[in-house]
């Protein structure tokens, strides 16, 4: 899938290039520089909504939306010894109110940052 996507990527790329060298080399009269001004407002439109789903995937991005969290789960690897069990992480911000399922995403989405790591299944420690 990522492949494909890359590749289409790099295709429109290729496309773009060669309307580039068209619209340099060609005499446009006003009005079919405004055309092609609307149509390139079209074609913005869709690469900003590209960036926006490929942002949705970014852990990078997606972690800023659990700050308190990761606050907390540093706070509570800091306190103690690491590596430390998933499940006594759980327990201890189950005593800020957080869910647990809402707790694993953010060690999931930390680990996928590179933040924290497992260096046994089920534990996590600080990098």
């Amino acid at each position: 899938m990522t492949t494909k996507i890359i590749k289409e990527l790099q295709d429109i790329k290729r496309k773009a290039a060669i309307i580039n060298q068209k619209i340099g080399s060609a005499k446009l009269s006003y009005p079919q520089v405004c055309q092609c001004g609307e149509e390139l407002d079209l074609v913005y439109d869709e690469i900003f909504s590209f960036e926006s789903a490929l942002l949705k995937n970014d852990p990078f991005v997606e972690i800023g939306r659990y700050g308190q969290e990761s606050a907390y789960i540093f706070k509570t690897l800091r306190t103690s010894h690491s590596p430390l069990p998933k499940k006594f992480i759980v327990s201890e911000l189950k005593k800020f109110e957080i869910h647990p399922r809402r707790i694993e995403y953010c060690m999931e989405l930390l680990r996928k940052t590179g933040e924290i790591y497992e260096p046994k299944k089920g534990f996590v420690q600080r990098i």
